[in-house]
């Protein structure tokens, strides 16, 4: 190592003689390598006129990162001081000839001057063959093809079975509330769909001239009776109504029905009062019902 030193020292003792006092820099290699680290020596000759720096890290040594610096110890001969140092780059360009070029900095009393190297170049390493236009083919058109659009058995079977296990766990454990839920809910749209549509046909009615609305309003409300309480209520007559719901307003209010539909007097009360009859009746009804399907399912 100190035999390779000392040619290295007697080499920059020849440049910088040769250069006239500006800094020695070579690359230390014929060829280097993409991403790999190579040396740059840097020496300067320092005649006692100056103090003498070299670049560090905080210099901008771009397209060249710094991963390395090795100083060594100044050697004074009659001709003056030797300094010098060695860096260790990595090059990330693909240029097939590098270029380097560095400063050392010569500080005086009067100010702080910067003499730059000569530039030294180096050959890049090619890993790869160099391609020639012989050896490439273009292809004036590709065709797309197809792919079968396969299904992952193995995945939907995972799957189905854990949604499968899963919904059973939550079933076994809430299965009757969830049911309980569901009846509630299909009874609130029963009816929610039921005194929307006999609202509107009510709100239809003017007179007592508008029979069929009358009539019309009379089967929806019998219709839903018969899908609340899973009655016949469509083929009932009117006694058959009043013994399944036994209600003395409901009774009047079915008669002065009758009788507006066939021609028959009535007590006087307005259509509207009549038919508000009907759909207090229907509105008992569904609380009722909601009130056993909670019950049920709580016992």
């Amino acid at each position: 190592m100190r035999y390779r030193f000392w040619i290295f020292f007697c080499f920059i003792i020849t440049e910088v003689a040769a250069q006239d006092r500006k800094p020695v820099g070579k690359i230390l290699a014929d060829k280097i390598e993409v991403g790999k680290p190579f040396k740059f020596s840097l020496s300067y000759l320092n005649t006692g006129k100056g103090e003498v720096f070299f670049p560090d890290e905080f210099y901008d040594f771009s397209p060249y990162e710094l991963v390395g610096q090795e100083f060594f110890t100044s050697k004074t001969t009659e001709k003056g001081s030797l300094d010098s140092t060695i860096f260790r780059f990595v090059s990330y360009e693909v240029a097939p000839v590098q270029v380097l070029s560095l400063p050392v900095y010569i500080r005086t009393e009067a100010d702080c001057t910067a003499v730059f190297s000569a530039p030294d170049s180096v050959f890049i390493k090619l890993l790869t063959a160099e391609l020639t236009t012989d050896s490439l083919v273009v292809r004036p058109d590709v065709a797309l093809l197809p792919l079968d659009q396969r299904i992952n058995f193995p995945a939907v079977f995972v799957t189905a079975g854990v949604l499968l296990l899963l919904f059973i766990v939550v079933f076994s454990f809430f299965g009757l509330t969830l049911k309980r839920y569901w009846k509630l809910i299909k009874l609130f749209i029963s009816h929610r769909d039921f005194r929307l549509s006999f609202l509107r046909i009510k709100k239809n009615i003017k007179d007592k001239k508008q029979v069929k609305e009358v009539e019309r309003a009379t089967v929806l409300w019998k219709k839903y009776l018969e899908k609340l309480l899973k009655l016949p209520f469509a083929t009932y007559t009117t006694k058959e109504i009043l013994d399944t719901i036994p209600n003395e307003q409901l009774m009047q209010a079915l008669k002065d029905i009758d009788g507006i539909i066939y021609g028959h007097s009535g007590t006087g009360k307005t259509i509207d009062d009549l038919l508000n009859v009907l759909k207090d009746i229907a509105e008992e009804a569904y609380q009722q019902k909601k009130s056993e399907v909670r019950m049920a399912s709580e016992n």
